[in-house]
């Protein structure tokens, strides 16, 4: 499957890259991977590698090496049947001990070249590689090469090709907005990363420089064709919806964001792209010439882990809805319907990775919503299943009377993960 051209190549690569003294410099392929065979796991890796070299999808790897250089860098393809396929791949990626994941999207269908001299030949159709570096292998070859390495003065040792899957979005197995990429990991546009991740040279200091000073950053896409330009514009509007993504994950953890009486639950593993959590506020109600009393505020927020747009209606149901106290028994407290939209349902279009919130507590005469009737000076928690069927009677917006947008309307259940019930400091009334 490779075509190392050695002869024409290896003679450019020499004269670019050679340090030695008029010395030929050549450059190969090792195979270190075979479908059906299990790769080897170098000990310097970090923890986690080895789930992801060896998945069953995986078949062919490959190392491309040059004279003089540490050569640390190997390259793995996998043929994937289904975006669940990578979508394990990617979880897999997201184990791996190490301080920086990266996913890069490349607009191609497939890779070419692979490093110095390795090329994989014109149709293979491979959708997705695993590039590893070898930062010890690294730290021993810059401890004796030497400096400055032909035209390359260092500033720093080189750094290692981190984990990366790079994935090829033309493929036609490969379908962006059904991805699931775990916080955490590093996502950009790029092509296989091969030798450094970062070169720490003079030259790449200068270029930064350059970069940094240059007003018009964006790639030139005259030669491109059709097919190419569109998974760029597919690409930008990805990685747009990522930012977007980490700006609300930032938010939701930012100190104030929640009223202070309120506990705030777990999210849920998504279902059909979308993941619940209940907020409960303890509120104090006064009342004039009687004493006080608290009630419990609910608010179901609900999540797009999906890429493109999300319709969800804003009458879910609820079913399963118990309270519990510390010990795990269940309470027997009033709970059940009640929401605090009243008449036709409405639509509410949530934007990829961006979540809304519903207050569903108060108690009116439809099966819908979630209602907790009693309050207590014991620890409970509270937990129900969201239920959304498909809808027929949804004519509108919150905010104005317009057909339903062209968005994936949301259907499924739910398990909504529990949230304690806040404790009141003061004396407890029954909520009427």
């Amino acid at each position: 499957m490779i075509h190392c051209r050695l002869l024409t190549a290896a003679i450019c690569l020499a004269a670019l890259f050679s340090p030695g003294d008029g010395a030929f410099a050549g450059g190969g392929t090792r195979i270190v991977a075979k479908t059906g065979e299990p790769a080897h796991v170098y000990p310097s890796w970090p923890e986690g590698v080895d789930k992801l070299v060896n998945d069953a999808s995986r078949t062919s790897g490959w190392n491309s090496w040059f004279s003089e250089w540490p050569n640390d860098v190997n390259q793995y393809a996998f043929d994937i049947k289904s975006t669940d396929d990578l979508n394990r791949l990617i979880e897999k990626l997201a184990a791996i001990k190490s301080d920086l994941r990266q996913i890069r999207l490349s607009h191609l269908k497939e890779p070419s070249g692979l490093g110095w001299v390795t090329h994989v030949p014109k149709g293979n159709g491979i959708p997705v590689i695993f590039s590893i570096g070898d930062q010890a292998r690294i730290d021993e070859w810059f401890k004796r090469v030497r400096k400055p390495f032909g035209v390359m003065e260092f500033t720093a040792t080189p750094e290692a090709v981190p984990p990366t899957l790079t994935i090829f979005v033309q493929n036609k197995v490969v379908k962006l907005d059904e991805l699931k990429i775990p916080e955490g990991i590093d996502v950009l546009a790029g092509y296989v990363p091969t030798v450094f991740h970062k070169f720490n040279t003079t030259i790449e200091q200068k270029k930064a420089k350059e970069s940094a000073n240059t007003t018009d950053s964006k790639p030139q896409n005259n030669e491109l064709d059709d097919s190419s330009l569109a998974a760029i514009k597919k690409v930008e509007a990805f990685l747009e919806s990522q930012n977007s993504r980490a700006t609300t994950s930032k938010a939701e953890n930012a100190e104030g964001d929640h009223h202070p009486g309120t506990t705030v639950g777990e999210w849920s593993e998504p279902v059909n792209f979308l993941s619940a959590r209940l907020l409960v506020t303890l509120e104090e109600h006064e009342v004039a010439e009687s004493p006080s009393y608290f009630r419990y505020a609910v608010v179901l927020e609900v999540r797009n882990d999906h890429g493109a747009d999300l319709a969800f209606v804003n009458q879910p149901s609820f079913e399963n809805i118990e309270v519990r106290d510390a010990s795990g028994k269940l309470v027997n407290v009033l709970s059940g319907g009640g929401n605090h939209r009243q008449g036709k349902a409405r639509w509410a279009v949530i934007l990829p990775y961006t979540y809304l919130g519903l207050k569903v507590d108060t108690p009116i005469p439809v099966d819908v919503g979630l209602f907790v009737g009693s309050v207590s000076p014991d620890k409970r928690s509270l937990t129900a299943t969201l239920i959304s069927k498909k809808q027929t009677g949804a004519e509108a917006y919150w905010f104005g009377e317009m057909e339903p947008p062209p968005a994936k309307e949301w259907v499924g259940e739910i398990q909504i993960p529990k949230v304690s019930l806040p404790v009141p400091q003061s004396t407890v009334q029954k909520a009427e």
